[in-house]
């Protein structure tokens, strides 16, 4: 049974087990903010992670752990409720104004490339 193999798995390798590539099975409370909690000192990204560096190491692919949570400090305000919030109608507009057009389209019978007018969306809305 599944069950069995996964205990065996914990007692033979301990609280973290990995079962897949991307899946881990945590076997205590402990196990379980090891690898969900925050500011966790042990999990050190790989140096593969270099291969993503273009001039300089992004939030994305910053290795160590100090200068990452510089990095995401920085960010973090842009990640916030209240800036979600207002920016809600921001985006809304955006969305109108991409389906007015593709309504325009429709009604001429134009036939357009989506996947670049979800990109020029895209931009208007992140860029």
């Amino acid at each position: 049974r599944s069950e069995e193999a996964i205990l065996a798995a914990h007692h033979r390798y301990g609280d973290v087990v990995r079962i897949g590539p991307k899946t881990v099975i945590a076997g205590s409370p402990d196990a379980v903010t090891k690898v969900l909690g925050y500011n966790q000192n042990y999990l050190v990204k790989h140096a593969d992670y270099d291969a993503l560096v273009v001039h300089r190491p992004s939030i994305f692919s910053e290795t160590q752990k100090s200068k990452h949570a510089v990095k995401r400090r920085i960010a973090a305000h842009a990640y916030s409720m209240n800036t979600v919030t207002n920016l809600e109608a921001f985006v809304q507009a955006h969305i109108v104004l991409f389906l007015q057009t593709m309504d325009k389209f429709a009604r001429n019978g134009e036939i357009v490339e989506i996947t670049q007018w979800f990109k020029f969306y895209a931009f208007d809305v992140i860029g």
